[in-house]
């Protein structure tokens, strides 16, 4: 038994930490991902808006294993540990990019709904964005045509 304690400690020790070194896009991403609850459905949606976004230049399939890595990574109870990961990595001009990108993957056919809101405030706030820049920011995509 103690065999196999030391062998999974050992391996613990190489196996990189997916919040560690992140990129803007893996930041962007995971924003969106904190904003949609982890809902592998609504997921898909981040994929095909980052594909539109021009941070984004890897191939599609790229991107969708990128997402699915942090929603399974999410799902396992590590969102406020991956948002604060954003916070710290990300100077204030990429959280507004980073809160802008959640912003377009959270809106549904009918625009905003109050718990996405909610949950975008949560974001900003966790992001310390300035409360005039989010409130801009949610009446434009708040008012914005259905996709």
């Amino acid at each position: 038994m103690e065999e196999s304690n030391e062998k999974l400690e050992n391996f613990a020790e190489f196996t990189p930490d997916p919040l560690k070194d992140l990129t803007i896009q893996d930041a962007l991403i995971i924003s969106a991902v904190y904003v949609v609850e982890a809902d592998p459905e609504k997921c898909k949606q981040i994929s095909l808006l980052a594909q539109k976004h021009p941070l984004f230049v890897e191939e599609p399939e790229n991107t969708t294993t990128r997402v699915n890595k942090y929603v399974n990574l999410m799902q396992g109870g590590k969102s406020s540990k991956a948002v604060e990961a954003v916070t710290n990595y990300l100077n204030p001009e990429h959280r507004q990019q980073a809160f802008e990108f959640a912003a377009e993957a959270a809106v549904e056919d009918n625009g905003l709904t109050n718990d996405k809101k909610k949950t975008l405030r949560t974001l900003a706030a966790k992001l310390a964005l300035d409360n005039e820049f989010v409130d801009r920011k949610l009446a434009t995509i708040q008012n914005k045509p259905v996709r």
